[in-house]
């Protein structure tokens, strides 16, 4: 009988050693997936063209002198309207064709400095042709400032000159 219960104990021992076994492979084997897949994303060092950019122009209104890459075009904004209790904001954000700088472009609400959008770099000839805000307004009129950096085609990890914009938001 004693030998009965020790080739019980001896089963139930090989089969929690099975189970670890087991266990410790499928920790090592996520912990080897979950390093692939971090290691493989993509750094976000702020030179990414953001995917949202599509080829736009305006006629008439390309940057003659972007060829000399010394002068710069800066859009002008009037007021935006939007739908209120949306996030959604229909205007473009463009960077006129020739200029020769990568721009981002960042919405901040002039009050208390909340950034309700920010691009990723939007090269020449393109535009984003509307934005997805932080968050949804309600009914109102909001100051804004937009603030416009450049970056260089060559290295656009280095900073050109850059402009900052007023304009509000109206949510109705």
């Amino acid at each position: 009988m004693s030998n009965a219960l020790t080739k019980d104990q001896q089963h139930s021992w090989r089969t929690r050693r099975i189970a670890i076994a087991v266990l410790v492979l499928l920790v090592l084997i996520g912990a080897a997936v979950a390093a692939t897949v971090f290691l493989t994303q993509p750094k976000d060092d702020g030179t990414r063209i953001d995917p949202a950019a599509a080829d736009y122009s305006i006629p008439g209104y390309a940057n003659p002198d972007g060829e000399d890459r010394s002068r710069i075009r800066i859009p002008t904004y009037s007021e935006w309207a939007m739908q209120a209790g949306t996030d959604i904001v229909e205007v473009p954000l463009i960077n006129t064709e020739g200029n020769p700088c990568y721009m981002r472009f960042t919405v901040k609400l002039k009050d208390s400095d909340e950034v309700l959008y920010q691009s990723e770099l939007v090269p020449p000839g393109q535009a984003i042709p509307s934005m997805r805000l932080n968050r949804a307004l309600d009914a109102g009129t909001y100051p804004v400032v937009v603030t416009i950096g450049t970056y260089s085609l060559d290295d656009p990890s280095q900073p050109l000159n850059g402009a900052e914009l007023g304009t509000r938001i109206v949510a109705s």
